[in-house]
């Protein structure tokens, strides 16, 4: 199970890491990079796993045709706190196995500090379907430290 990082291609460019997220402003824009993304990993022989809210299923599948979508936990979750640790104890596990993960987050429906903690939980970021390292990222441990200082005032993760 464990094994090297793979080498995945996102947005025509090479990515160094196995824990990716994509910041899209549309549906179109967030299939525009997975598309391409599931396609080598079929092509590759990979299996593929992808978590969508229910209600968007159908339509997941009918674009997909050939990551995950953060949109179901805006709608399930009411704080930060929960998803921003996930994200930082995937950082950890994700060199333990032979895979990448891409979290796409819609910047039109995240509050300005969901931005913030995912920019700091994913060493490299999707913007402008352009992948760029991330100069605001925190080591997975340190970043759940401050997680856990903030507890007395959590974030709403909606936008306002």
């Amino acid at each position: 199970m464990t094994g090297p990082a793979p080498s995945v291609t996102l947005c025509g460019q090479s990515v160094p890491c196995q824990h990716v997220c994509a910041f899209v402003s549309s549906t179109d824009e967030q299939y525009r990079i997975l598309n391409p993304y599931f396609r080598e990993g079929l092509e590759a022989g990979e299996s593929l796993v992808t978590i969508v809210e229910a209600d968007f299923h159908d339509e997941h599948l009918e674009r997909m045709r050939a990551g995950g979508d953060a949109d179901w936990v805006l709608r399930n979750l009411q704080t930060t706190d929960e998803l921003m640790a996930y994200e930082a104890k995937v950082n950890l596990l994700a060199p333990q196995y032979d895979c990448s993960l891409l979290c796409v987050y819609n910047v039109n429906a995240c509050s300005g500090q969901v931005v913030a903690d995912a920019l700091a939980t994913h060493s490299h970021v999707v913007l402008g379907e352009q992948v760029r390292a991330n100069p605001f990222y925190v080591e997975p441990l340190d970043f759940l430290k401050s997680v856990a200082l903030r507890r007395t005032h959590p974030a709403p993760i909606r936008a306002a």
